[in-house]
């Protein structure tokens, strides 16, 4: 077995969404300025989270975790607002949002992973301003296409040389269904937007897949965010998955 895709296997198995781009979109019908994510301080949402296992099953068990508008603030060259997550298991994240005045919702991914500070130190993904929902509604866009070439591996820690390798992660987004969503006694109309990650090491012999969903709904917010299960393709044509998750809402205080 070739040590470059080996490596890349060790890899694709640690990765999740690394890195991101300026965003483009096509085909693209006309739509109404709709406040799908009401991001004001003070707002704030409470979600169930149940785990949805490797054969497409959702969990009977949930847990809740929470979120919150902290302030507006200038982040990265852009006017955002600080959102705090809660979880159940007693950590705590701050995501950063913009959104444009066509209802164009960005979010701001960092694109530091631990795997990679031990297995390729110099290697340094710039973080950046992604697109979650286009404004104009558009049928397709890409958030993210980035090719980082000649990354050294340092896999002396599993009895290996350091090798070379050629990284590339994509985002496409795509806009999905409307359904019914029902919160709290009261039923709405949600909006789906979807995007496909995919992190593919030496021009795809190994690669890490996951399809994300964000529902909106208008004047509320995110109604649901779910991870499908992630795929790694391994170098031996083996297709092993992880675990996904769904994050319903069941409670929110927006003004």
């Amino acid at each position: 077995m070739n040590k470059s895709l080996i490596a890349a296997a060790v890899l694709a198995m640690t990765l999740t969404l690394l890195s991101c781009s300026s965003s483009t979109s096509t085909n693209t019908p006309t739509a109404t300025v709709t406040n799908y994510m009401p991001l004001k301080a003070g707002n704030y949402w409470i979600y169930k989270r149940a785990i949805i296992d490797t054969t497409g099953s959702t969990s009977s068990t949930t847990v809740s975790d929470s979120s919150f508008v902290l302030d507006s603030i200038s982040y990265q060259g852009r006017s955002a607002f600080r959102v705090e997550y809660d979880r159940a298991e007693g950590t705590k994240d701050t995501t950063y949002f913009h959104k444009e005045s066509d209802e164009s919702i960005y979010t701001y991914i960092n694109t530091k992973v631990a795997i990679l500070d031990t297995l390729a130190p110099g290697f340094n993904a710039p973080s950046s301003w992604v697109l979650i929902r286009p404004g104009n509604d558009a049928t397709s866009w890409v958030s993210l296409d980035t090719t980082f070439n000649g990354v050294t591996l340092d896999l002396s820690r599993f009895g290996m040389d350091t090798v070379t390798a050629s990284l590339n992660f994509k985002i496409n987004g795509t806009l999905g269904a409307k359904k019914s969503a029902s919160v709290n006694g009261s039923t709405y109309d949600a909006q789906e937007y979807i995007q496909n990650f995919v992190v593919s090491v030496n021009a795809g012999a190994v690669s890490y897949t996951m399809t994300q969903h964000y529902l909106f709904i208008k004047d509320v917010g995110m109604y649901i965010l779910q991870a499908d299960n992630s795929s790694v393709l391994s170098p031996f044509g083996t297709l092993m998955k992880v675990p996904g998750s769904v994050s319903t809402l069941t409670r929110f205080s927006v003004h």
